[in-house]
């Protein structure tokens, strides 16, 4: 069995594109070496990595979670999908200040007090179709 393996043969073994690959060798997730101008890829980093992949859903912010889903904390993104409701139609809200929100960092976070709230209210003014 071979000890390196082509970026290539990485991408097509983690379902991804290349640019993803040569994005974790330069972030120094994955060992590799440049051999003249293509990457050789240690094979054991590459059955780490995904053990040891970068998650939203777990990023920390100043010492604690960005989405703390015990506190009930959640991203825009996953809002849009709970409520069906488009991802522009969530930030419009917030920016009118309609739709509550915490931001930590650069980030949007919303309360799921906050997020029943704006179901509450809205699914009876019909200004968002519910399905």
């Amino acid at each position: 069995m071979k000890e390196y393996l082509t970026a290539r043969e990485v991408a097509d073994f983690w379902g991804t594109k290349i640019t993803a690959v040569h994005s974790a060798i330069k972030n120094k997730r994955i060992k590799a070496d440049k051999v003249n101008k293509y990457w050789r890829i240690f094979r054991e980093s590459v059955e780490e990595y995904p053990k040891i992949k970068y998650s939203r859903s777990l990023s920390w912010y100043k010492g604690e979670l960005l989405f703390d889903k015990e506190k009930g904390e959640y991203s825009m993104k996953e809002v849009s999908r709970l409520l069906k409701v488009p991802l522009y139609t969530l930030y419009h809200y917030c920016r009118r200040g309609i739709l509550k929100y915490q931001r930590k960092g650069k980030t949007y976070v919303l309360h799921i007090t906050d997020i029943n709230r704006f179901k509450e209210i809205y699914r009876s003014r019909r200004q968002i179709y519910w399905i």
